[in-house]
């Protein structure tokens, strides 16, 4: 995986279980890091870009925001706020709720409450649960690169 342009842009990808796209999200920390909610053995994660193996045409790197200095300290401000839940414990993507701002997590709700804590609201549908495909299409979020 290639590194994104800043911290606390985020990647997202086609992500399957039991026939269900449900897509996976995590957020580039630093030059040469992500943190990531991976599954319930890994929880929350860094891990190194050089590490993470991602599908190859088929994974988007975003920007958050309106691309402002302003933006860009607040992407910052959610990259730190998602650094600090490393080692936490692991929400299954299947549970019926997850705007919480506190563990478990799961990989769209550390980064719908990493932005929420900056009072950027990542859902492109409102509901009671974000999934990761709401995160990339809400207005806020920018396409900028496929690797």
């Amino acid at each position: 995986m290639e590194d994104g342009a800043y911290r606390g842009d985020i990647f997202y990808y086609p992500s399957y279980s039991a026939g269900i796209n449900h897509g996976h999200v995590g957020m580039f920390r630093w030059k040469g890091t992500v943190i990531e909610a991976a599954n319930k053995k890994l929880g929350v994660r860094k891990i190194k870009t050089s590490d993470r193996k991602v599908p190859e045409g088929e994974t988007y790197y975003y920007y958050i925001g309106s691309g402002s200095a302003k933006s860009f300290e607040r992407q910052e401000a959610a990259a730190d706020w998602a650094n600090g839940k490393d080692g936490s414990d692991y929400r299954p993507w299947y549970e019926t709720e997850n705007k919480f701002f506190v563990a478990p997590f799961n990989c769209s709700q550390l980064i719908w409450a990493a932005y929420g804590k900056q009072s950027i609201w990542l859902d492109s549908n409102g509901g009671d649960y974000v999934w990761p495909a709401n995160i990339v299409n809400d207005d806020k979020a920018h396409p900028y690169q496929i690797v």
